[in-house]
């Protein structure tokens, strides 16, 4: 068996071990002991999957969608059995996002710098005159719906290698407009 392969066995078992991932778990376990929070939660995801597949496949999301997803998500983060998923769900994806990083830049892959992007999120939050609801800066914060899993998100776009990111894909990317809910960016 190739070192390789037996190093990423280890990095599977220790992830699957490690306090973020077993918290997350947890979560998803008390959840599902709650049927309207779980019905709740599963509705969410539906229709975030479907505005997320109709933006993949070129078409116009209507604001006035976008928008009902947004309240939406508002009001699933005052259900504290969401609210738990949700921030167990974000700290893990961050964690993975970061070992997605450090292999990739061990090979040669490279990332955008995330304050940069912080940066501009920050200032983005702090305009008032900005659409939607603020973007969480770091790590630390709890995921809103305007977006914080940034650097998950770098992680995994940069990894793809499919094609190189534009400069209008990056743009896509920002702004308060896209909801996120770590691991599920619309």
């Amino acid at each position: 068996m190739s070192l390789v392969l037996e190093r990423a066995r280890q990095l599977a078992k220790a992830l699957g071990e490690c306090d973020e991932y077993l918290s997350y778990k947890k979560s998803l376990e008390e959840l599902e002991k709650h049927e309207a929070a779980r019905i709740m939660w599963t509705d969410f995801q539906k229709r975030q999957a479907e505005i997320q597949r109709a933006r993949l496949s070129g078409e116009e999301v209507p604001e006035a969608r976008i928008k009902e997803l947004e309240r939406s998500y508002e009001i699933l983060m005052m259900n504290p059995y969401i609210r738990d998923v949700i921030a167990a769900e974000f700290r893990f994806t961050h964690l993975f996002a970061d070992v997605q990083r450090i292999i990739g830049e061990a090979v040669g892959i490279r990332y955008a710098d995330p304050r940069d992007t912080e940066t501009e999120e920050t200032e983005s939050a702090s305009d008032p005159g900005a659409e939607g609801p603020g973007v969480a800066g770091s790590g630390t914060a709890e995921p809103n719906a305007a977006g914080s899993a940034k650097s998950a998100q770098s992680a995994e776009a940069g990894a793809s290698g499919d094609r190189p990111s534009s400069k209008s894909d990056d743009d896509d990317l920002k702004g308060p407009r896209r909801i996120v809910v770590p691991g599920r960016d619309i």
